[in-house]
């Protein structure tokens, strides 16, 4: 039992020294990615280079491969990407005030909250509106004017327009205190209703591989020259860039959006326990 302990010990150690490395590979992505052109470049350069003719017997297999290939890596590496982005210090801190304010939210505190999101809204939507109006040189009056069916030249009649079409935020008191994968179900609404479609949908990227990789028929090519290798690695250097791509789109998406998302959330849970807070005084 002490020996298995010791070898757990040794692979989270492992783990947590291979997260800075990891991270480093995230910060220069950019830089991986002008290396692998660069070689892509030196190896064409060095090379002869002719375009094969449209023959799409040959080229239609490889490159629906090519594709089949890319989507399923980035995906894959995104989503490694984004849990990678859930360990970073901005992801964990958001997280952590969202926690701590949300525990704060009682049932007794429902009715209030739904009450201070629509009043947010409503708010918030004036605030859009305003922002818009000023932006343009125009002002509420006219907006005023041009709801209530005044006329107005054609081009400042078209920006009214777009202005007063303006739609509320969908805030409701479900997706504030909801999870990072809230449920597409509102309220009381039963979740298992869509459970099926929600699989089937989830399972099409597989379905798709499986097709592709099912009805593929290998042959091993004869007398496979220089060239025959350079003309493959060149087909397969866009692979890596994709994934490092996909990589990095997880990553930033968990540290950059994800974490604004909590910390909005959390800003507008302690704007509302203020409130109740200062109405209790």
């Amino acid at each position: 039992m002490k020996k298995i302990n010791e070898i757990e010990s040794k692979i989270l150690d492992f783990g947590d020294t291979l997260k800075p490395s990891l991270e480093s590979v995230i910060n220069n992505i950019g830089k991986i990615v002008a290396l692998i052109c660069i070689a892509v470049t030196l190896l064409v350069t060095f090379t002869e280079v002719s375009f094969a003719s449209l023959d799409i017997g040959n080229t239609l297999p490889t490159l629906i491969l090519l594709l089949v290939s890319s989507y399923i890596i980035y995906f894959s590496l995104e989503d490694a990407g984004e849990r990678l982005g859930q360990k970073s210090a901005e992801y964990v801190a958001a997280k952590e005030r969202f926690d701590t304010q949300r525990q704060k939210i009682r049932g007794e505190h429902i009715g209030e909250l739904r009450d201070f999101l629509e009043d947010y809204t409503r708010r918030e939507l004036d605030y859009r509106r305003r922002s818009l109006l000023f932006s343009h040189g125009l002002t509420e009056e006219e907006l005023n004017a041009y709801m209530n069916g005044e006329s107005f030249p054609r081009k400042k009649q078209r920006i009214l327009y777009k202005i007063a079409k303006k739609k509320p935020i969908s805030l409701t008191t479900e997706k504030l205190l909801g999870g990072l994968r809230p449920s597409e179900s509102q309220g009381l609404e039963a979740p298992f209703r869509k459970k099926l479609f929600s699989l089937i949908a989830k399972l099409l990227p597989s379905t798709l591989c499986m097709c592709v990789t099912v009805s593929v028929i290998l042959r091993v090519k004869s007398d496979m020259s220089a060239s025959d290798v350079l003309t493959a690695l060149l087909k397969l250097s866009a692979l890596p860039i994709v994934g490092f791509k996909g990589y990095s789109a997880g990553y930033a998406y968990a540290k950059g959006s994800l974490s604004v998302w909590l910390n909005t959330k959390a800003d507008l849970l302690e704007s509302f326990l203020a409130e109740c807070s200062a109405a209790s005084e």
